[in-house]
């Protein structure tokens, strides 16, 4: 069965309470080395700006902006708003969040991200 974009909206709409815990098993397979391993393959630079397509709750998004480092920008960008509220407030904690908001709505939704010059 192939889902519409409507349909993705609505199932991480009622995931995304829960999407996090989903991946605790796979810490113990050694989750964040592989998320290291693939962010160094990119082989960013400070200053480059990087676009994380389907970013869900920001996981992998203080990897990138440690990886961009302060010059740098990271785009997150997710069909699912409530993901993207997550994402917003995993990394606003520890990064500043230039935009912490939609982008294009009904077409995807996107946050930006650059880390805060003072931590």
């Amino acid at each position: 069965m192939i889902l519409d974009a409507d349909q993705v909206r609505g199932l991480y709409r009622r995931i995304a309470p829960f999407y996090d815990l989903s991946l605790i098993p796979f810490r113990a397979l050694g989750d964040r080395r592989n998320r290291l391993l693939a962010v160094r393959s990119l082989r960013l630079q400070a200053g480059d700006t990087v676009v994380d397509l389907g970013c869900g709750t920001g996981i992998n998004i203080p990897l990138l902006l440690e990886a961009v480092g302060p010059s740098g920008r990271v785009i997150g960008v997710d069909l699912s708003e409530e993901m993207l509220s997550n994402a917003c407030e995993r990394t606003t904690s520890i990064w500043s969040s230039q935009t912490c908001g939609n982008g294009i709505r009904r077409l995807v939704w996107m946050l930006l991200w650059r880390r805060s010059p003072s931590r």
